[in-house]
């Protein structure tokens, strides 16, 4: 099973606090992958022990500048990557 990404999703006002998702069946560590809306990768957070993750630092500032965003969440079962589908939000 996938884990799912839940927040943030769809058009919103100002930068969100966390990524969040739905572990399912998958354990930790995850890494959360932003990507920009030409889907070039804005950051990649890795070893995340829980199913929120907060967004700080250059991440934060570089989403206030607006725009739209794609974002996921990977783990690892049995020893093999396994990602969400991309959730992609909105900053106005």
């Amino acid at each position: 099973m996938l884990p799912l990404a839940q927040k943030p999703c769809g058009p919103g006002e100002g930068v969100p606090l966390e990524f969040r998702w739905d572990e399912l069946d998958v354990p930790p560590p995850f890494r959360v992958f932003v990507h920009d809306e030409d889907y070039d990768e804005l950051a990649r957070i890795d070893d995340i022990g829980t199913a929120f993750c907060p967004v700080t630092g250059a991440l934060a500032t570089r989403l206030a500048e607006g725009g739209v965003f794609h974002w996921c969440v990977e783990g690892d079962v049995a020893g093999r990557p396994v990602r969400s589908a991309l959730q992609t939000f909105e900053i106005r």
